[in-house]
């Protein structure tokens, strides 16, 4: 009883360390969780347990995200908004390292948006998202993930992404949709239709006004000092 109510202690002593280091960082060092729609908890690897996500918490290594029905998460990496993640709804994502460069998709739909328009600053490293099926790797641009039992489907909104299974490489480019099933051992290489675009539409304007919102905000900052 006494190991159990010390273990309950040192737990709640390490999760609220890991608050205050999350919210004294003055920049975005891991993924850090930017709104939440609708309920969603998160694996804290700290705590090792699960509670409910709420906006800026910063994922560590380890961190599970998990949605729910009709909601959503909306979690970018870094400070400029160039590199964001969307996960949807019945979803579940792990941050496999820190900073992030490889994420693995459990179950569920995951939207990834990046792109670089601070050409003076090093251009972003490639982003792995692994699922049961496939290994992706995708630079700049624009892409739509599902995990399902039956397998992973990959849709390049923008630019392209390279895709390992159990089959050869291939390389998908935008425009294409890419479906593999290591179950079935099948794989399939179609040509997207307009129907595919209608969620990622919807979530591209809703970024860029908050990028706008953000350079706005930052353009006034730094006019006030």
């Amino acid at each position: 009883m006494v190991r159990q109510v010390c273990f309950k202690i040192f737990s709640a002593v390490l999760f609220f360390i890991f608050l205050a280091s999350i919210s004294c960082a003055g920049e975005i060092r891991y993924a850090k969780v930017l709104e939440v729609e609708g309920r969603a908890d998160f694996f804290n690897p700290l705590t090792r347990g699960w509670v409910p996500l709420s906006e800026k918490v910063f994922l560590r290594k380890g961190s599970l995200v998990r949605t729910y029905p009709q909601s959503s998460v909306e979690i970018a990496l870094d400070w400029p908004l160039e590199n964001m993640l969307k996960l949807g709804e019945n979803s579940e994502l792990r941050i496999s390292d820190e900073p992030p460069y490889s994420v693995f998709l459990r179950r569920g739909g995951l939207f990834v948006f990046r792109e670089w328009e601070n050409h003076a600053a090093t251009p972003q490293d490639p982003l792995d998202i692994l699922t049961k099926d496939a290994s992706i790797r995708v630079g700049l641009g624009g892409y739509g993930i599902d995990s399902t039992e039956k397998g992973t489907l990959l849709k390049v909104f923008g630019e392209n992404a390279q895709v390992k299974g159990k089959s050869k490489p291939v390389r998908v480019e935008e425009g294409f949709k890419f479906y593999a099933s290591a179950a079935l051992s099948q794989s399939a290489l179609q040509r997207m239709r307009f129907r595919d675009y209608g969620e990622w539409l919807l979530w591209m304007k809703k970024l860029y006004g908050k990028k706008d919102d953000f350079t706005a905000d930052r353009a006034e900052k730094e006019l006030v000092s």
